[in-house]
């Protein structure tokens, strides 16, 4: 799933519909290529939304989203061997 499709998933689910927001609604993201490319960048500015960027090298400033991970790794992947994509989904 791209990014741009999570996003477009994420906002059917929050709003029941996939349109431009007329609410505030900022995008908080790590400083990764796919956030920061022209394509993603664009979809969120058509979806009405802005974008924040944490500061390099400071995970504390995304905090929920950086122990998520940490315990997804821990908890699951590093206890594992997924020979494919399908068997991880299961």
């Amino acid at each position: 799933m791209t990014a741009e499709a999570a996003l477009e998933e994420a906002l059917v689910h929050r709003f029941g519909t996939l349109g431009r927001i007329h609410q505030p609604l900022a995008l908080r993201s790590d400083n990764g290529l796919v956030f920061s490319s022209r394509h993603y960048t664009a979809t969120v500015k058509a979806y009405g939304l802005t974008q924040e960027f944490t500061t390099p090298y400071t995970p504390e400033q995304n905090g929920l989203v950086e122990r998520f991970f940490r315990s997804l790794k821990e908890e699951c992947i590093w206890l594992h061997r997924f020979e494919s994509l399908g068997q991880a989904r299961w």
